[in-house]
Protein backbone atom coordinates (compact mmCIF):
# COMPACT_ATOMS: atom_id res chain seq x y z
CA UNK A 1 0.00 0.00 0.00
CA UNK A 2 1.28 3.45 -0.92
CA UNK A 3 0.80 6.19 1.63
CA UNK A 4 0.07 9.61 0.14
CA UNK A 5 -0.10 11.52 3.41
CA UNK A 6 2.18 11.18 6.40
CA UNK A 7 1.59 13.14 9.60
CA UNK A 8 3.81 13.28 12.66
CA UNK A 9 1.99 13.84 15.97
CA UNK A 10 3.88 14.40 19.22
CA UNK A 11 2.19 12.70 22.20
CA UNK A 12 3.73 12.64 25.69
CA UNK A 13 7.17 13.58 24.37
CA UNK A 14 7.01 10.78 21.79
CA UNK A 15 6.55 11.03 18.02
CA UNK A 16 3.69 9.04 16.50
CA UNK A 17 3.79 8.67 12.72
CA UNK A 18 0.35 8.44 11.10
CA UNK A 19 0.15 7.34 7.49
CA UNK A 20 -2.93 7.74 5.30
CA UNK A 21 -3.60 5.85 2.08
CA UNK A 22 -5.18 8.94 0.56
CA UNK A 23 -4.93 12.66 1.26
CA UNK A 24 -7.00 13.97 4.13
CA UNK A 25 -8.61 17.34 4.56
CA UNK A 26 -8.23 19.99 7.15
CA UNK A 27 -9.38 23.47 8.00
CA UNK A 28 -7.34 26.25 9.51
CA UNK A 29 -8.01 26.74 13.23
CA UNK A 30 -9.08 30.38 12.89
CA UNK A 31 -11.36 29.51 9.98
CA UNK A 32 -12.99 26.76 12.03
CA UNK A 33 -13.48 29.14 14.97
CA UNK A 34 -15.11 31.71 12.68
CA UNK A 35 -17.47 29.09 11.22
CA UNK A 36 -18.46 27.90 14.71
CA UNK A 37 -18.85 31.47 16.00
CA UNK A 38 -21.08 32.44 13.09
CA UNK A 39 -23.21 29.30 13.47
CA UNK A 40 -23.68 30.01 17.18
CA UNK A 41 -24.68 33.62 16.58
CA UNK A 42 -27.20 32.58 13.91
CA UNK A 43 -29.13 30.57 16.50
CA UNK A 44 -28.89 33.20 19.23
CA UNK A 45 -25.98 31.89 21.29
CA UNK A 46 -24.23 34.66 23.21
CA UNK A 47 -20.45 34.26 23.15
CA UNK A 48 -18.13 35.95 25.64
CA UNK A 49 -14.41 35.83 24.89
CA UNK A 50 -11.60 36.69 27.30
CA UNK A 51 -13.80 36.41 30.38
CA UNK A 52 -11.99 35.38 33.55
CA UNK A 53 -14.02 33.68 36.25
CA UNK A 54 -13.01 33.30 39.87
CA UNK A 55 -15.06 30.19 40.64
CA UNK A 56 -17.81 27.85 39.53
CA UNK A 57 -20.49 29.91 41.30
CA UNK A 58 -20.18 32.48 38.50
CA UNK A 59 -21.32 29.85 35.97
CA UNK A 60 -24.76 29.30 37.46
CA UNK A 61 -27.46 29.63 34.83
CA UNK A 62 -25.24 28.79 31.85
CA UNK A 63 -26.05 25.75 29.72
CA UNK A 64 -22.56 25.36 28.26
CA UNK A 65 -19.16 26.73 29.15
CA UNK A 66 -16.10 26.15 26.98
CA UNK A 67 -12.92 27.04 28.81
CA UNK A 68 -9.42 26.98 27.39
CA UNK A 69 -7.28 28.74 29.92
CA UNK A 70 -4.81 25.90 30.44
CA UNK A 71 -2.84 24.94 33.50
CA UNK A 72 -3.73 28.10 35.46
CA UNK A 73 -7.45 27.49 35.11
CA UNK A 74 -9.53 28.49 38.11
CA UNK A 75 -11.85 25.55 37.50
CA UNK A 76 -8.93 23.16 37.06
CA UNK A 77 -7.75 24.13 40.54
CA UNK A 78 -11.25 24.04 42.01
CA UNK A 79 -12.05 20.61 40.57
CA UNK A 80 -8.54 19.20 40.34
CA UNK A 81 -9.56 15.69 41.37
CA UNK A 82 -12.02 15.48 38.46
CA UNK A 83 -9.34 16.25 35.88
Amino acid sequence: MVFDTIQNIRVNEEDVLVEYARPGGSIARLTLLAVLRDACREVGVVIDFDTRIEGSAELEGYDLVVAADGINSTLRHEFGDAF
